[in-house]
This record gives C-alpha cells, structure tokens and sequence, in this order.
C-alpha cells in the first residue's frame, strides 16, 4: 500500500490509497466523522477500475493528518479488540433442527 498526499490546505488533506479499494478506507472515513473536529470526510472514487480511491477530510479544529492518525489507531484498538473477544469466546453446539430432533424421538420410541 502506498499513501500519497494529493492536496492539503491549512483545514484539509486529500489522500490517495494506492493499490488499495474502498474496503479499507469506508472505517476511517466513519471514524472520522465520529471526530468531533472533523467537519467533513469522504472517500472520493473517480472511477472504480482506473482510479485510487482517495480520503478527503476537513477540519473544524486541529490538524487533519493528525484526524486521520486517530483513525487508524482507533480502527486498530477495534480490531485488538475483537481478537481478545474471539481468543475468550467459547463455541457451543448449534442446537439441532426441530425435524432432525423429531426424527430421533420417533427413533427411540420404536426401540
């Protein structure tokens, strides 16, 4: 993955993800919008097959590649998150189908 600034400005900063879809950059762009000093952010997509797709942001207050820092750290925090809560989780056995469960009833009362 190759990041390049494409514009910035003293309250804005446009991104381009190379080599990269909109998968990875839809949970930056909503972490943030939950900054509450961003004013404004979006992925830009020119075309989906021959362009990058590219992160704008705006900022309210503070520096927007500070924000989109943030971002990532609050994404990777999420996703520590999640691990730890899978390493804990236990697996339990699907409970069986009402006809599968019939089917044994009938089963044994013919024994």
């Amino acid at each position: 993955m190759e990041i390049k600034t494409t514009s910035t400005d003293k309250k804005s900063l446009t991104i381009e993800v190379i080599g990269e879809s909109e998968t990875i950059i839809n949970p930056i762009i909503q972490k943030l919008l939950d900054d509450e000093h961003v004013d404004y952010a979006e992925c830009i997509t020119e075309h989906p097959l021959l362009a990058n797709p590219k992160i704008f942001v705006r900022m309210k207050k503070g520096d927007a590649k500070d924000a989109v820092k943030r971002a990532v750290k609050a994404i990777t925090k999420d996703i520590d998150d999640f691990e730890s809560a899978m390493g804990e989780m236990t697996i339990s056995a699907a409970p069986a189908k009402k006809e599968e469960s019939d089917e044994k009833k009938k089963k044994e009362k013919k024994k």
